[in-house]
């Protein structure tokens, strides 16, 4: 499955992460507000290989390969910073958040930020491949005993 779109930046990424996730890093999305900044798509839950490549970003071409979970079946792409538009204490935890992430690759299979260098409009191309669950390889490997 490929998914492309252009987000706009203010804090200088772009985080995909599985919806339901998005409170463990102390955010609360609004979809009143973030729908117009991020994308929502829907999968099937499971887990995720995903390719991204972001042509224009300050560094020029970034690409990369990640591997998260979806359990919840809807992946949010957007910059982070809307994720917690409408938190009643909004400052404390985009604080928190900035602390103790830095923005970097830090999710452990839940999501991860692709580094833009800056803040524009950036175009983002992803390529999901669903892994099998580990029942599926275990099945998979007894069937040919």
């Amino acid at each position: 499955m490929k998914i492309t779109g252009e987000f706009e930046v203010d804090t200088g990424g772009i985080v995909v992460i599985d919806y339901q996730q998005i409170p463990s890093i102390h955010g609360v999305f609004y979809w009143k507000t973030d729908e117009e900044k991020c994308k929502k798509v829907e999968i099937d839950p499971g887990r995720y290989e995903i390719q991204y490549s972001v042509p224009n970003t300050w560094y020029g071409p970034v690409t990369g390969k990640e591997v998260i979970d979806v359990s919840s079946g809807q992946l949010i792409i957007g910059d982070p910073c809307y994720f917690f538009s409408g938190s009643p204490d909004e400052r404390f935890d985009w604080g928190f958040f900035l602390g103790a992430t830095r923005l970097k690759t830090f999710f452990s299979n839940i999501g991860f930020n692709i580094d833009t260098g800056g803040d524009f409009f950036f175009d983002v191309e992803l390529v999901l491949k669903k892994l099998p669950q580990k029942d599926d390889v275990s099945s998979f490997l007894t069937a040919g005993a």
